[in-house]
């Protein structure tokens, strides 16, 4: 009954605590700051927006029709991927694939690169960081498989778009991403550097940015959607500023097609937007305004199923290595809870 009596109090004084109350405070205060507020639902892992746009109630910007002063070019373009296949007492081993694809007068290729098997670990950190222009800390790369993935896909892309920018003479340079240097730009070949052999072959070079999470930028493409803005664009550089700074060019917002969303597109900073967004168009095959080029490569680099299996079987038949017995630490402590109409969790 003594215990009894004991819990109750400790309940009581764990109910009433100040933090428990500042918690309900912030809840409803949440509700009362959600009133006449537009949302969009999300399911978790997914990104979602919505589909014309967040609508801004600001100042309208001043959206440029493009003019077409482009004419039609060779196109390639490049993507790639990085997944982790194995883990080792020192670090981890990660499988890359990478893709490039043509367009070359209206007639389409392509070229594979890997899967290739990366080893970060204490006996091979420093030869990777060796690759890199800047040093960074090896930790960063052995303790946290994101930033080692995200090296890996750099110095990739980098030296594989360099060595193709060497042959395209006078074409289109398509890339996913933006012109922002990364802090693992490789050696000898980094952002500037292609852009520079660009330049030299006259070659145009356009980088997509398919989404940003930056609410500034959401609201301006919102103006996009209008029934007569497609084939236009905007300039958003001094926005994108603010939160990159080394930024390789200027930044657009633009509608390709009519019916075509708007990406950000990055262009080096002495190029006419009118005649690049015209030379896309002129180009290439343009699916909801993304380069068809483009999403090929995108498609043709993200590994499947069996091409994961295959590469851990290359893996523990090639390499001397032992293979552990492992398991899910979290789902057997916790177990695994299905329930009706949602996946299982743990």
């Amino acid at each position: 009954m003594l215990l009894l009596v004991k819990l109750n109090r400790q309940l009581n004084v764990i109910l009433s605590s100040d933090a428990l109350g500042q918690f309900a405070e912030l809840s409803t205060n949440s509700f009362s700051g959600l009133q006449g507020k537009k949302l969009v639902l999300i399911k978790r892992g997914e990104d979602a927006e919505p589909m014309m746009g967040w609508k801004s109630e600001g100042a309208t910007l001043p959206i440029r029709p493009i003019q077409f002063s482009g004419t039609r070019r060779d196109v390639a373009a490049l993507d790639s991927s990085v997944i982790q296949v194995a883990e080792t007492d020192d670090g981890a081993v990660y499988a890359s694939k990478a893709a490039i694809a043509f367009n070359i007068g209206g007639t389409r290729n392509s070229i594979m690169v890997g899967p290739n098997i990366v080893y970060v670990g204490d006996d091979s950190v420093h030869t990777l960081l060796g690759l890199l222009e800047k040093p960074v800390p090896k930790h960063l790369l052995l303790s946290d498989p994101k930033m080692a993935m995200r090296m890996i896909r750099v110095v990739t892309e980098r030296m594989l778009a360099y060595e193709v920018s060497t042959g395209l003479e006078q074409g289109l340079m398509l890339i996913d991403g933006s012109l922002k240097p990364s802090v693992f730009e490789p050696r000898g070949r980094p952002l500037k550097q292609l852009l520079w052999q660009c330049a030299a072959n006259s070659t145009k070079v356009a980088a997509f940015t398919k989404g940003t999470k930056l609410k500034a930028i959401q609201r301006m493409e919102s103006q996009l959607f209008d029934d007569d803005a497609y084939a236009s664009f905007v300039e958003v550089t001094e926005h994108i500023k603010v939160f990159v700074s080394d930024l390789q060019g200027r930044s657009y917002l633009t509608r390709l097609t009519a019916d075509g969303i708007p990406f950000r597109v990055d262009l080096p900073t002495d190029e006419d937007p009118d005649d690049v967004l015209s030379t896309v168009i002129s180009s290439d095959v343009l699916v909801r305004g993304y380069p068809e080029t483009l999403r090929a490569a995108h498609f043709l680099s993200i590994f499947t199923a069996s091409e994961e299996a295959i590469v851990k079987s290359q893996l523990t038949r090639r390499a001397q290595v032992t293979i552990l017995p492992s398991g899910n630490l979290r789902r057997t402590v916790l177990g695994t809870l299905s329930m009706s109409g949602r996946r299982t969790v743990s």
